[in-house]
């Protein structure tokens, strides 16, 4: 629901990544590129802490880590 989420492009420039709050945003890691066979690739992302906005209130993030064993 915040601004400054970033992943990096194919020419390794940082661009916004789109987000709403009807949604939620998933990357890739390692362990989906291994088991996917390189179809899905390793995403990189960053958040920026916009400046220009208030630092009051809060930011949430989730991390998950999913065992393709047993999947």
């Amino acid at each position: 629901n915040m601004p400054g989420l970033q992943h990096l492009n194919w020419n390794n420039q940082w661009i916004n990544s789109p987000i709403d709050s009807n949604n939620t945003v998933i990357f890739t890691g390692y362990q989906l590129q291994l088991a996917s066979q390189n179809s899905l690739r390793n995403t990189w992302h960053r958040v920026i802490r916009r400046k220009d906005l208030l630092t009051t209130g809060d930011r949430y993030s989730l991390v998950a880590f999913v065992p393709f064993k047993h999947t």
